[in-house]
């Protein structure tokens, strides 16, 4: 319940931030899809329409709100009448990257639509639904590891500079080469989607209990 007390009013906070972030994404999306009415442009399109909105669409407000995430006693001072305990806060905090990382699936499934209804050869859903699933694996075990590892010194060099480049490119790196190798000895496209998205969704949970017992140490 706590932690939907943190949602809540992050919710209010980032509201319109989030939305201008959705559209900016939707309107870059559905633009770059309607560039392919031209013939000749059709296969840049088609290279990028499967890609970059689907990473984009799942990245891009969790990795926002993590970085506008401020510390607990930050939280409390700037939420005085919020009656949230440390446990509380780092369950909202988890719940609130959780959430956004799906947030961005409607306008994806606008922007697809949008270039499927232009021409049937721009959207390669495999394609797609393999760049999801890593791009869902990456964002959640990034979750899991900046603010499971923010407590440790980790978060104060380069006030997390660091720490965030570590949660980021090891998930990337795990899950691209966990999807080469799928791909190079032709397993289905449950298992390139699949796998990386489980592994980051394991690091996510995992991570979240590791998380409060730090933040319960920190006066």
């Amino acid at each position: 319940m706590k932690g939907k007390i943190y949602l809540t009013q992050s919710a209010r906070t980032n509201c319109k931030l989030v939305l201008l972030v959705l559209l900016g994404i939707l309107v870059a999306g559905v633009g770059a899809s309607l560039v392919g009415i031209i013939p000749e442009h059709r296969e840049l399109v088609s290279l990028v329409i499967s890609d970059l909105p689907a990473k984009m669409a799942i990245g891009l407000i969790p990795i926002i709100l993590i970085f506008k995430t401020k510390d607990y006693s930050d939280w409390i001072e700037a939420n005085p009448s919020a009656n949230v305990t440390k446990r509380g806060f780092i369950n909202g905090m988890y719940l609130e990257g959780f959430v956004s990382s799906l947030l961005g699936l409607v306008a994806l499934a606008i922007i697809w639509a949008v270039a499927f209804f232009i021409s049937h050869e721009l959207v390669d859903f495999q394609e797609g639904l393999s760049v999801i699933g890593g791009a869902f694996g990456i964002v959640w075990a990034m979750i899991g590891i900046v603010y499971s590892l923010q407590f440790t010194k980790l978060g104060d060099i380069s006030e997390g500079a660091i720490l965030f480049a570590i949660g980021f490119f090891v998930p990337f790196g795990v899950v691209v080469a966990i999807q080469r190798a799928f791909h190079a000895i032709e397993l289905p496209l449950i298992f390139i989607a699949g796998v990386p998205a489980l592994v980051g969704l394991i690091v996510f949970m995992v991570s979240r209990p590791i998380a409060v017992s730090l933040q319960e140490k920190v006066e």
